[in-house]
């Protein structure tokens, strides 16, 4: 290999110098043209026409500078050659976050047709043409993964040599790049990630941009990694900006985790955040909002008594569901009916001009249906106006002199005035009339199906409540392609409201786990509403490989939903990376002195995760752990106190789950829950439990390393 490491070292190093000799050109010629615009800036004329446009030369310029600039770290991370079928030459392409030609040497860009090959390792790839699809057909003769920073090659792995066939790596094997990838920590371990992706994940990746898409795979899977990137090749593919680009992630902790990576792949100004982020955007009213006290849960089992489950997930469903949304048309409707029920004639000069039920028979229009509340308000001014225009100018054609402007004007004026005194305001009627109508809705809904619990709002409230927002204002922004990460916990009516946003010929991607649903919601096991909802052209992608937790995390995983969900253990992912054994620790003392006894005994590892049964849990043990931490000046870990329900979709190099006692496996929400949280767990994983825990509910002691804790 070391022929092959030197050949490689040599060809970085003059890609490198080939980039750092673009930038300084590009430097030289921006400081020409200033120039150039500072001695024209005291003329006219075509002088300034030729300054405006060296303005746009320089910022052409800049913008490939720029770009240049973000290469430099990486130059490139992967070689493939190849041949077409049918052609003489073999042709040596390098793989890199963008594209680049230097003397002798291309870098494509990751997101390109042919570099689809240095991923699946198949000779074959896919090109979109205006008259179709058109499959290349190639042999593959090498695939090379380079680690490359700045000039310096770091290594080289062969992963494919037609010469040497048994140097292959095979798709069930994890491959040494892979590997190194792997066994990084904390954030480390996202950065980077395209050079690793596996040919599963690539493939779904590029599915065509207007295809619906559901990822279906287990904890590990890389469903978060596929999102992102699949981000960033659609804006490859279709051409569209980043703005256009809605990620929806279910909390603060994943957005928090996941910031770096589109960044990490040169692609900026992708708008990322949680529902009830979405949903302030889109009311741009922030003082409102919080005088209804809103703060939106995804109901924990644990935060509701046992004999009050049933009810539970009862109303969740109905609240998410498509019936609730026919309530939701009925509740603005109705307020809207009241109001034009005493509305009276439009008038001219006294005179009844429209008579009323002529008003509301173009509101009613079946045309009109389908428009937000808004816009069919305007609709209605707009026809009022043009019929007072009409009889303005009729009154007034005999007369020499009339200004059409104040025509116009005059019966815009009149149009206006009768719709403010007989329509209620969109902003009104959606704070004052439609908030209220669905809390009380919300309200009886509970009250009906004997709710006791908690007075809370849920993520299926906030649906609504957006719902409306769209139906009576409209929807202020269009996606072009909406991604969803931990999308199980979905309901079909935020489906609905998603599909609202999309811009026409849009796409929606939905990854998620049906193993890991922590809500009483939530689509079904099989996706069958989603896929209902996204049209029958939708694409059901599965994951069959995991590379997040070790074997032993993943089997103590199917511990956890072997009696609640036995069937669910052939459909888990196979994995293909050894680890450490689980270790479940017993709570003697107290449950705060046993994690921090378990904390100081970890070492060599940037994250910790403590997984808490509820919200209140989770607080209670972070403020013990700032108080009892005040004093040090730096953490050796970052560490995390979250709830099990906001667990979904993070990571951490050590996951610790207290209240292991509290989850009844037999129990199915509280046996996802269990699944979801010990799928956290990227190196290691501890389960405290107390001491009226009985053995029988642990996993068998040949594969946990079992030890207690004493003060």
């Amino acid at each position: 290999m070391n022929y092959i490491y030197k050949e490689e070292a040599q060809k970085l190093r003059e890609v490198y110098r080939d980039i750092l000799k673009s930038i300084k050109e590009n430097e030289s010629r921006v400081k020409e043209k200033e120039e150039r615009i500072r001695e024209v800036a005291g003329y006219g004329g075509d002088m300034q026409e030729e300054s405006q446009e060296l303005r746009v030369q320089s910022d052409i310029i800049r913008h490939e500078t720029k770009k240049l600039q973000q290469i430099l770290p990486q130059p490139y991370f992967g070689r493939i050659d190849f041949q077409e079928k049918g052609e003489e030459e073999m042709e040596t392409v390098y793989i890199g976050k963008q594209g680049y030609q230097s003397d002798g040497v291309m870098v494509i860009d990751w997101r390109a047709p042919a570099a689809a090959m240095f991923y699946s390792r198949n000779g074959r790839y896919t090109v979109n043409l205006k008259e179709g699809q058109k499959i290349i057909d190639c042999d593959l003769h090498l695939i090379r993964q380079l680690k490359t920073y700045h000039d310096h090659l770091e290594e080289v792995f062969e992963v494919l040599n037609a010469q040497n066939p048994g140097a292959a790596v095979s798709g069930t094997h994890i491959d040494q790049f892979l590997q190194k990838q792997l066994d990084r920590q904390g954030q480390e371990r996202l950065k980077d990630v395209v050079a690793t992706i596996q040919a599963e994940q690539n493939e779904l990746i590029r599915i065509s941009p207007e295809k619906n898409l559901i990822i279906q795979g287990g904890a590990g899977t890389g469903k978060t990694i596929i999102m992102l990137h699949r981000a960033a090749y659609l804006i490859y593919a279709s051409k569209c900006r980043a703005s256009d680009i809605l990620v929806i992630a279910p909390n603060k902790f994943l957005l928090e985790q996941i910031a770096g990576i589109l960044p990490d792949l040169n692609v900026e100004a992708v708008e990322q955040m949680t529902l009830y982020d979405l949903f302030l955007k889109i009311v741009e009213d922030e003082q409102k909002v919080n005088r209804l006290h809103l703060n939106p849960h995804i109901l924990n089992p644990f935060m509701v008594p046992l004999k009050s489950r049933a009810t539970a997930q009862e109303i969740m469903r109905y609240k998410g569901s498509e019936k609730t949304k026919e309530y939701l048309d009925y509740i603005i409707d109705s307020q809207v009916k009241v109001a034009l029920a005493g509305a009276g004639d439009f008038l001219y000069d006294h005179k009844v001009l429209v008579p009323r039920d002529k008003v509301i028979g173009f509101y009613n229009r079946d045309a009109l249906k389908s428009m937000p509340y808004q816009a069919r308000r305007e609709k209605l001014q707009n026809w009022l106006a043009d019929i007072f225009e009409s009889k303005s100018l009729k009154i007034k054609e005999g007369t020499k002199h009339h200004d059409i402007e104040d025509i116009k004007r005059k019966a815009l004026e009149k149009a206006r005035d009768y719709i403010n005194n007989n329509l209620p305001d969109s902003s009104r009627l959606f704070w004052n009339g439609a908030v209220p109508a669905y809390l009380a809705l919300k309200f009886f809904m509970e009250k009906q199906a004997g709710w006791q619990g908690p007075d809370l709002i849920t993520l299926e409230d906030i649906a609504a409540l957006i719902y409306l927002y769209l139906r009576i204002m409209g929807v202020p922004k269009h996606y072009r392609y909406i991604l969803i990460d931990e999308a199980q916990n979905l309901c079909p009516l935020w489906l609905e409201v998603l599909k609202m946003l999309l811009a026409p010929n849009g796409s929606i991607t939905l990854c998620g786990d049906i193993n890991q649903k922590v809500s009483f919601g939530g689509f079904e096991e099989n996706w069958s509403d989603a896929l209902k909802i996204l049209g029958e052209e939708a694409l059901l992608g599965v994951l069959t490989n995991t590379y997040r937790t070790t074997r032993p995390i993943l089997e103590q995983a199917k511990w956890a939903l072997e009696k609640s969900f036995p069937d669910a253990l052939d459909a888990m992912p196979s994995v293909l990376r050894e680890g450490k054994a689980v270790k479940i620790r017993e709570i003697i003392f107290n449950k705060f002195s046993t994690i921090c006894e378990v904390i100081s005994e970890i070492n060599g590892y940037q994250t910790i995760g403590i997984i808490c049964p509820t919200t209140q849990e989770a607080v209670k043990l972070s403020s013990l752990w700032s108080t009892y931490t005040k004093n040090v000046k730096e953490e050796q870990f970052k560490i995390t106190f979250l709830p099990v329900e906001l667990a979904g979709g993070t990571e951490f190099d050590v996951v610790i789950i207290t209240d292991l006692d509290r989850y009844n496996r037999s129990n199915p929400e509280e046996a996802r829950l269990l699944y979801t949280a010990i799928t956290r767990a990227v190196h290691e994983l501890y389960l405290l439990y107390a001491n009226d825990f009985s053995d029988s509910k642990i996993a068998s002691r040949s594969k946990i390393n079992r030890f207690k804790c004493r003060q």
